[in-house]
């Protein structure tokens, strides 16, 4: 069974260092959320891109635009 997708980013979130003191993880979850609907331009099927197929770069601009500390 596949993780929600909440926990999804979540956990990706964490393996990229994200944590609750240092990061406003809510904006962060929006943000990735966001960036991997279908019609964002990441995924070429239509489908969810899944948070550990967002490249880096993306997740290195959200990392940084939430870290509060």
């Amino acid at each position: 069974m596949y993780p929600d997708r909440l926990t999804a980013i979540a956990s990706e979130a964490l393996n990229r260092g994200a944590e609750t003191a240092t990061h406003n993880l809510g904006g962060l979850h929006a943000d990735i959320h966001h960036a991997g609907l279908p019609g964002s331009g990441l995924s070429a099927t239509g489908h969810y891109t899944a948070p550990a197929n967002i490249p880096d770069h993306l997740w290195e601009h959200f990392l940084t635009k939430h870290r509060t500390a």
